[in-house]
Formats: structure tokens, sequence, C-alpha cells
């Protein structure tokens, strides 16, 4: 029987033979009918409630039947095997290649340069022929399947054949009041879906060209299906409801959670959302939602396409359900409405409306009676629109039979979710393409603050402590910052509340998350990069500051924008109260339109990271340095010079040198501020390991201590050199202050330079000179304590030297 089957029906990509079937005479009269186990379902009712006479197609169908009984355990399901064999046929040898080449390379409604959607475009369509064969079996196949035929089916056969057509769009209406603007059109015209023959009138009468062609995938799938519910399975809707099984599943989905299925934000995701029952496949009511994301949910946003997305959803909700209720008729698909979300009993029945997880993330700012785009209950409800109309010639309620009219009935969600995932993949797209390496400069040139209390912080502007700055940052940051400034403009667009109230909380909720995508993929993707070069961690310790600078003020910025868009009789209202009936969604995005929250995580990560780079630097300055001060101290009882004198000159050039390469990286990338507290701090790591051995040194020579003079002097003026004074500038051939009138700049940056230069200079000191010095405030940045070490490590016993440090333990 099984064999019977495959050779009786024929599919190709361009048609539909069926041999052995008593419909191929295309008579149905009573004369030779045999009762069957099947029901006549409506359709064939309106027929002439025919039964259909006994053929090899029919017996093939009854032997599997009566293999299907308890008694062979062996043998079970076989009727239902056959379906699904015959379910995957249909779909790769009909359905795919048929939806394929109706598609076109087409990717959903955009907005032409004329303002027009789609406009000049063609729409392509199928023209069907169905003719009566005398002799089927000398019918061979024409494509790539098989290549012999398994059994000789003799007699009469029926074949439909299609061939694609395209039709010139013309359609230029733009405006909700042009397209439909008499809802009795939609529900007296013929529906496109359910056609026997697409009128190209018709087709050129809808919102866009994508459209046109989705209606002709349903009236394309319409036309088989009637072909092989009437042929290929005899009018039998026993066995339509078992293929249909394999093709469209049941509904609503009942997924497991653990069969990855799950409900996230109210939205829901994984093997349900995907067209999945129990771990089943369900390739045509996949293959259909995805035509329709793709065709009927705009891509674009901008005001004309705003104003079709209503008549869009009218159309579809109209069309969807006239192909809908032809399956039904013919038994592919279960007539149910059913409210549950395919996980047993919904948890959110109990909770009351207000508290419900809405799908934009913003409970406040969503209408309270739209529960997910997914869920079952979905219908499209707009503060500041009108529900859409319900377009059912018999003035029936609209059902939701399965996920393709539920996807119907909240395009509208759907629509402001695909803009949603627009704006993130163009995000991430900018993160992941763009080259980080690149870099621009942005913010002010700030000077030096002054001293506090000094005249010149009298006459500072108290509102430079306000202004960025001037620093390199990222070509990438600023291309987000940009992206996420345009979707706030589309936000607070004078035309966006007018047609679509819930698409300003989701472009808001958009360009947060855009900031939130900088924070999760840059510092992943260019980690190894980031922790191991310094400039890097320069672009990317700026690029955090930058972000957390505008952010603080974006808020401020687009809440005046959100507030007057408020019409001035509701500005009064208490937020959160509801005016009238419906609550003020753009009074409530204006009271809570902030960034500042995200200004901490920008401002932590911008401190991690330069953080982690200067204790990188740092432990390559000391792994530089301190091997070769190692022995230093011995050293410095010497009378001549030694070969430790020598590592120590080469460990200080060791030092000056990666710190200038340092600083080349970073002076024309981080801003004034940062770059000398930066420079500072490693500054101060490497006078630290010079100073150590000089302090805890017991002796030290004349000629040791003439040494480490000119080893502290070069070790100020090298330092002194990676200091810069004035504006940040490109000009290389600026002249820059000498090293001594830097020494301000230094000290206040680098808090052991004062140190490092007063040792320096007690060096070449007399006890007399050091009185003196002492008096002068010379060593205030020694302790009493280190200066009494050096006095007895560099001065022999005498009264003077005794004089001095009794006067330093006094103190």
């Amino acid at each position: 029987a099984m064999t019977l089957l495959e050779g009786c029906i024929l599919m190709e990509e361009n048609r539909i033979l069926v041999r052995g079937s008593a419909t191929a005479t295309g008579k149905r009269s009573d004369e030779n009918a045999t009762k069957h186990s099947g029901t006549p379902d409506a359709a064939s009712s309106a027929e002439g409630s025919t039964s259909i006479a006994p053929s090899p197609l029919s017996d093939a169908y009854r032997v599997l039947e009566l293999f299907e009984d308890h008694s062979f355990p062996s043998f079970g399901e076989s009727l239902d095997g056959a379906m699904k064999i015959l379910a995957a046929k249909l779909m790769n040898f009909v359905v795919r290649p048929g939806l394929t080449a109706l598609d076109g390379g087409k990717n959903g409604l955009t907005e032409g340069t004329s303002g027009r959607t789609n406009a000049g475009s063609t729409v392509n369509y199928y023209e069907f022929r169905e003719e009566y064969l005398a002799n089927g079996h000398r019918q061979q196949s024409r494509g790539a399947g098989r290549r012999y035929d398994p059994v000789t089916i003799k007699g009469p056969a029926v074949q439909l054949e299609w061939d694609v057509k395209a039709s010139s769009f013309s359609h230029n209406k733009t405006s909700s009041n042009e397209i439909h603007s008499d809802d009795s059109n939609i529900s007296t015209s013929s529906p496109i879906s359910v056609s026997r023959q697409i009128n190209k009138e018709t087709l050129s009468s809808t919102p866009s060209s994508s459209i046109g062609t989705f209606l002709s995938m349903l009236n394309f799938l319409s036309n088989i299906f009637n072909f092989i519910h009437h042929h290929v399975l005899l009018r039998r809707s026993d066995l339509a409801t078992i293929l249909g099984k394999h093709l469209n599943g049941s509904f609503p989905v009942k997924a497991s959670m653990s069969a990855g299925s799950a409900v996230i934000g109210g939205v829901l995701i994984g093997t349900a959302a995907q067209g999945m029952e129990e771990g089943e496949e369900r390739p045509l009511m996949t293959e259909l939602l995805k035509q329709m994301r793709k065709l009927c949910v705009p891509v674009d946003s901008s005001p004309s396409i705003w104003k079709m997305m209503f008549d869009i959803q009218n159309v579809l909700i109209y069309e969807v359900e006239a192909f809908e209720s032809r399956l039904v008729e013919m038994g592919f698909m279960d007539e149910k409405n059913s409210s549950d979300n395919g996980f047993g009993d919904d948890p959110r029945d109990d909770i009351p409306p207000k508290q419900l997880s809405s799908p934009m993330g913003l409970n406040v700012l969503v209408d309270e009676n739209v529960l997910s785009p997914i869920h079952t209950n979905a219908t499209a409800s707009f503060a500041a629109t009108p529900t859409p109309p319900t377009f059912n010639a018999e003035n029936k309620t609209n059902s939701i039979r399965s996920p393709l009219s539920e996807l119907a009935h909240s395009l509208l969600q759907s629509y402001m979710e695909k803009q949603r995932s627009s704006i993130l993949n163009n995000g991430r797209s900018i993160l992941l393409s763009t080259d980080y390496h690149n870099s621009v400069q942005v913010g002010t040139p700030v000077p030096d603050p002054a001293e506090l209390g000094s005249l010149e912080s009298i006459d500072e502007d108290p509102l430079l402590a306000f202004d960025l700055h001037q620093c390199s940052v990222s070509t990438t940051a600023q291309q987000i910052l940009q992206l996420c400034r345009s979707t706030l403009d589309k936000a607070t667009d004078n035309e966006a509340a007018e047609m679509l109230d819930d698409l300003r909380p989701m472009l808001y909720r958009a360009s947060r998350e855009l900031l939130d995508l900088f924070r999760a993929i840059i510092p992943t993707m260019y980690a190894s990069e980031v922790a191991s070069i310094p400039r890097m961690a320069a672009i990317l310790h700026n690029d955090c500051v930058y972000l957390a600078h505008e952010v603080s003020l974006l808020g401020v910025e687009y809440k005046e924008k959100f507030r007057s868009l408020v019409p001035s009789s509701a500005r009064e209202l208490v937020p959160g109260k509801e005016s009238g009936n419906e609550l003020n969604k753009i009074q409530l995005l204006s009271d809570i339109c902030t960034f500042v929250d995200m200004v901490p995580a920008f401002r932590d990560l911008a401190t991690k990271t330069m953080g982690y780079m200067i204790e990188l630097q740092k432990s390559q300055l000391y792994e530089l340095v301190k091997p070769r001060l190692e022995n230093f101290v011995p050293a410095l009882s010497s009378n001549e010079s030694v070969t430790e004198w020598d590592d120590a000159e080469t460990a200080l050039r060791a030092a000056l040198y990666h710190l200038k390469h340092l600083s080349q990286s970073w002076s024309q990338v981080l801003s004034r501020e940062v770059y000398h507290l930066s420079m500072g701090n490693l500054v101060d790591t490497v006078f630290t390991m010079f100073l150590g051995p000089v302090l805890k040194a017991s002796e030290i020579t004349d000629p040791a201590s003439r040494f480490v003079h000119s080893l502290y002097l070069d070790a100020g003026r090298g330092a002194a050199n990676l200091f810069f004074l004035g504006p940040m500038s490109t000009d290389s051939t600026s002249v820059l202050p000498m090293p001594e009138e830097k020494s301000s700049t230094v000290s206040k940056y680098a808090v052991m330079f004062n140190k490092m230069q007063a040792v320096g200079r007690f060096m070449v000191m007399r006890l007399d000179d050091i009185q003196r010095a002492l008096g002068e405030g010379v060593f205030q940045s020694v302790t009493a304590r280190e200066l009494a070490h050096l006095i007895s490590a560099c001065f022999d016993e005498s009264e003077k030297r005794s004089s001095l440090l009794n006067a330093l333990a006094s103190k």
C-alpha cells in the first residue's frame, strides 16, 4: 500500500500528478460509489455530497487503516507514517520551491526614494491549470525525482500545473485614509488568499508589493490544498486532519520548558516560537511565519510606514482568516480559539492587569490589555488610535487558530519589536565591523585648574567642571552614540504619537540597550588587546568616560522633548494617573526618561580598564629596574665606580625609555588630567625603587654620593620631559618649556618627585648647607627619621653631625 501511494502521487516543482484516483474522471456520480471510512467534509458536501468510487488510491488508504488496529502493534501508525511521507514530499517538491519562486528576493516593506512603499516594483503570482488525462501511466517525472515507477497504474489521471506570472505594482497610496478607507470594502471584496485565479487589479490594491507577494503565497497554498484534498485525499477530512498535523501541528503549541522553549519578558522563544510541538517539526507553519515576518513586517521606520501599519494589519487579518477558514473546512486545521499559552494554566490569570509583564519591558508605558506578541489573547490595542475593526463577512469574531493568525493580530507589536531588533542589529554591526583602532578627538581643551584659594581660582569659570576634557575616542563609540540619538529622535517625532503610541517606549528601550550592547561586546571582543596594548586600554577608557558624560545629559535633553509632546491640558496630571480612560504614556515617558543610571557602569568600566593597565605597566617597570638594583645598597660604600653603579644607570635608562614610549601612546589619546595622573603614578613607582636602596644604606661614600646626585638629577629631568604644559597639539615642531619649568606640574602629579630632588641635592651638601636647607624647607618631603639616617650614612662622627641629629630627633 505504501508503494502504491508513492506510485499514485507524483509531485514536482511545478505540478502535481495523481493517478489511480476515482476523481481523475472528472465525474462525481453515485452509480459506482462505495462507502469508505471517511466522512465527507464541508467542502465535499458543497460539491454534491457524493462518495468516491473505488480506486487504487482509496484501496491503499483502506489497507493502511486496517493495519492501524491494535492487533497489529508491529505495523502501528502506518497511515500516519504515510501522511508524514506525503507531507515531506509536499514541502520539499512543491511548497518550498513554490514560495521561493514567488519571493523573488524581496526583503519586506521599505520606503522608496519617491516616498511610496515598494512603488514601481513587481508582484509574482501563479496561474493554475487543472486537466484530466486519459492515460496517466504514460506521464513520467520531468524532474530529478524517480527514474522509474514502482508500480504500473493504468487509467485516467489528473494533474495541476502552475506557472509564475509577474504583475506590475504601481500602488502609490501612502496614507491610512487612502488605503481601504471604507472598512466595508474589505469585508465585501473576495479574499485573494482563497481565489481560484488572482486578479491583477485586486493584487495591486494591496498596501505594498511585499504584502501582495505574501497573499500570492497564501493563494498558491490554498489552490494546492484544494487539489490535494479533492484528488489526493479523496475529500476525506480524517486524512486531511492527519496530514495537517504533520504540516501545521496543533495550536496552541504544547512545548515543555525542558524541550527548548521559554518565556522571557512575556515573549515565547525557543522551539515553541519556531513552530515546534513536543520536539516535532511544523514545516508549513514555520515557513509561513518566516515569510510573514520577512514580507509583511516593515523594515523601515518612517511616518509613511507608520500610517500604513493599521491597514496592513487589517488586510492580513482578513486574508489569513479566509485562508485558515478554508483549511478548516477541508480538515487541514482544527477550529480552535484557545487562550492557553501552551504551558498549562496561565500563571498570569491571577495577576492584576497592571502588574503583568509587557512585551516592551516597560509595564507602565504599554497598554494594560496587551500581554505579549505571542500570547493568544494579544490584540493590538493602543491608547492613541482606534482598535482595528473586525473583517468577517458573516460578522463572526475573528478567531486565532494558529501562530499565523496570531502574528497577524499582533502585527503592530511585531513591527515595533522588529524595529527594536533592527536598531540593535545595526548597533551590533557597528560594534563588530568598525575598526576599533580608529579614533577622533572630542571635547574641549581645559586648562589645568588653579590652586584652591589662589587669586587665579577666583577667575575660573565654574562651568568648566561640566566640560568633557579633550581626548580621543573610537569612531565606534561615536557611531553608537549617534545611533542612540537618532533612535531617540524617532521616539520624539510628532507623528509617532498620532499613529503608534507604543513605538515610543520601544525606541526609548532600544536606545538604552545600544549602550548596554557597547559594554557587553567591546570589552569582550577586544579583551586581549585592551589588557596588553596601552593605547587600546586608553581608547576604551576614553570611550567609557565619553559615553558616561553624554548619557548624563542625554536624559535631560530628551525629557524636555518628550514633555513638549504632551498636550498642555495633560501636563498638570499626576504621573501614573489615568487621563479619562487611557493612560498618558507620553507623560509617563517624559517623567522616567533618564540615562543617569548608566553613568556608574561606564565609569566603573573606565576605572577598571585604566587601573589594570597602570598595574601592568608597574609590573613591567618593576621587572626592568628591580633586578638591576639588588646589590646597589652595598655598592654605595665603594670609593670607586663599580658594576652595580652601571647597572643602576642602565635600569634608569630602561625605565625612562619605557615611560617615553608609553607617553607617545597616551599623550595624544588621554585627556591632560588623566594623562598626568597616569604618568605621575608610574613615575612615582620608578622613583620609589631608586629611593629605597639609598634610604636603607648604612654607609655612603663621597664618590657614591656624587653618583647618586647625578643619577637622581637625570631621573628628575627624564621624568619632567614626560609631562607637558599647554593644550594638546599634533604639531611636532612646537617648542615645549624647559624641564625646570615643568617641575611644578611634575610635583603636582608625582608625589615622590620633590623627595627625589631633595635627596639628590642632599648628596652634594655639607652639614652647614643641610642646616640652612632645613630652615628653607628644602627637605619638607623627607621625614626626620629618613634625613637623620642619611646624615649618619654620609658623614663621619663630629660635633656638627651630633648637633644636627639632636635637632632632628627633637622634631
